[in-house]
């Protein structure tokens, strides 16, 4: 389990153990509940009591407070980042999703099959996730072509394919420098689609140029 559920989760166990033997002394005689060992007792069951739930709603508040800290900013990044490397003059490209976020939906799903109520903020983010999850993953497979391509294209091949380099940076560059998480969803995944139908069609010619060499060798 995440963080915050696994620690609300292990304070409802440890509250459901003490809970029922004490209902258990509850049912005790009166003459008995007058004894200084039951009044003992009961004293430190209300103080156990007490303290997990004042822990869960420190743990639970805090939390509430980093999501409406951080999920507006951190779904106004764009979709994509160009970063330097060493493999290619041009760059590798990965998708911009925030662990955060990714730990956010994480959380919400356990605290949700706990029964906890979250954060509207956090429950409309959740209602996306199967929407989030797609478009990742579908950006995921095209940033592994484009930049296994650039990685293993040899210095002579590389002019051969410039045209097409230049036509898949085209294709990515607006989700690196316009698209955002929050942006339409109907811009987002003609985006996508439109960068996916680029980039496979290069990275099958590619297979096809290097499998006709290795053919010839």
């Amino acid at each position: 389990m995440p963080p915050i559920a696994g620690a609300v989760n292990w304070s409802k166990g440890l509250y459901e153990r003490i809970k029922e033997p004490f209902d258990r002394l509850e049912t005790l005689s009166a003459s008995i509940k007058e004894r200084e060992e039951y009044k003992d007792v009961s004293k430190l069951y209300t103080s156990l009591v007490r303290n997990l739930n004042e822990f869960n709603e420190i743990k639970f508040a805090q939390w509430v407070e980093g999501v409406e800290k951080n999920t507006a900013s951190q779904l106004d990044k764009f979709l994509l980042v160009r970063e330097e490397t060493d493999l290619a003059e041009e760059g590798f490209v990965r998708v911009n999703f925030d662990p955060i976020l990714r730990a956010l939906l994480r959380e919400v799903k356990y605290l949700l099959l706990l029964d906890l109520d979250v954060p509207e903020t956090a429950e409309a983010l959740y209602c996306r996730v199967d929407v989030y999850r797609q478009q990742t993953g579908n950006l995921e497979l095209i940033v592994e072509m484009y930049n296994d391509m650039l990685a293993t294209l040899l210095h002579v091949e590389k002019p051969l394919l410039a045209d097409r380099i230049e036509k898949m940076g085209n294709a990515l560059e607006d989700g690196i420098s316009k698209l955002r998480w929050n942006s339409d969803e109907k811009e987002k995944n003609t985006f996508i689609s439109h960068a996916m139908k680029i980039v496979t069609e290069v990275d099958v010619l590619v297979k096809k140029m290097k499998d006709n060499v290795s053919k010839m060798q």
